[in-house]
């Protein structure tokens, strides 16, 4: 279990996280989210000189997710089926990145916001104080 405080500090932490696991923490307008992707698909090689494109090779999910150094730093002891409950609140969406010349670049894209985040390890009663400071 963890302290509003502590999830706090760790969010904190890793919003300039630097290592090799995907992901990263962005501001946006509704609030900070984490947010990870990988390419899916597309095609290259497409100019005002030829229509000859190449496939992009799609890649699978990243392994090393920064949401896993995230939630294992706070909760080293979090069970396989609260991970998994995390993960299943960050459904996957479908982006498409349209360049000249019939060129793009396909996307999965995943994310979780900080409030998700927080209400979900509420929920899920790992943590401790979630209406106020300890």
């Amino acid at each position: 279990m963890i302290s509003s405080a502590d999830f706090d500090r760790a969010w904190s932490l890793h919003a300039t996280y630097q290592g090799p696991a995907a992901g990263s923490i962005q501001d946006t307008d509704h609030g900070e989210i984490l947010i990870w992707s990988w390419i899916t698909g597309g095609e290259s090689g497409g100019s005002c000189w030829s229509n000859d494109r190449d496939t992009i090779d799609a890649q699978t999910e990243p392994a090393d997710l920064l949401l896993e150094v995230l939630i294992l730093h706070m909760l080293p002891e979090i069970s396989l089926r609260a991970w998994k409950t995390i993960l299943a609140q960050c459904p996957v969406q479908r982006k498409t990145e349209r360049e000249y010349y019939g060129n793009y670049t396909q996307y999965d894209v995943r994310k979780i916001s900080k409030k998700q985040l927080q209400a979900l390890l509420e929920d899920l009663g790992l943590l401790k104080d979630p209406t106020g400071p300890v």
